[in-house]
């Protein structure tokens, strides 16, 4: 004969089974999910449509790359900047390489690098070289951009004598 006790117990015990059969599929859920968004924003940047990674950022966002000075702060300032360059480039293929996504509850901080081919005005290949670093926040049900930073790879940095 079962007791309230006993109905109580195998209810947590179903729970906590419940909850430990769940504990790996969040974050790869999490990260397939990251990492299918960065590609997006990455192939819409390629045809030159550069608003949609304001579009997808926190209204906090920080962003780094180096053509600025200083961070950049704010989802109006990235807005701008993004603005500026939108359709006057475009990018025939890139390459993703080795992306890592880093699940911390509402944090998910994805890193990368990033290979882009595109065409000089004369026609010849150009490559560039980023070493990327995209933190998200999950907002309700979606995830946004609030920190963005892109520097090159391996740059020619000056030595001293």
């Amino acid at each position: 004969m079962k007791t309230a006790r006993d109905e109580k117990c195998l209810s947590a015990l179903l729970l906590i089974v419940a909850l430990l059969a769940s504990c790996g599929k969040p974050s790869t859920d999490v990260e397939k999910a990251i990492i299918e968004k960065e590609k997006h924003l990455l192939d819409e940047w390629g045809k030159g449509h550069t608003m949609v990674f304001p579009d997808n950022s926190a209204t906090t966002i920080t962003y780094f790359d180096p053509s600025l000075e200083k961070r950049l702060e704010g989802k109006e300032a990235f807005s701008r900047l993004c603005k500026s360059v939108e359709g006057k480039f475009t990018i025939d293929r890139y390459e993703m390489i080795d992306p890592k996504v880093q699940v911390f509850g509402e944090i998910a901080v994805l890193t990368y690098n990033l290979v882009d081919y595109s065409r000089t005005p004369q026609g010849a290949e150009q490559t560039s070289a980023w070493n990327t670093t995209e933190v998200y926040h999950r907002e309700g049900n979606e995830w946004r951009i609030v920190h963005s930073h892109f520097s090159f790879t391996k740059p020619n940095i000056a030595k001293a004598d």
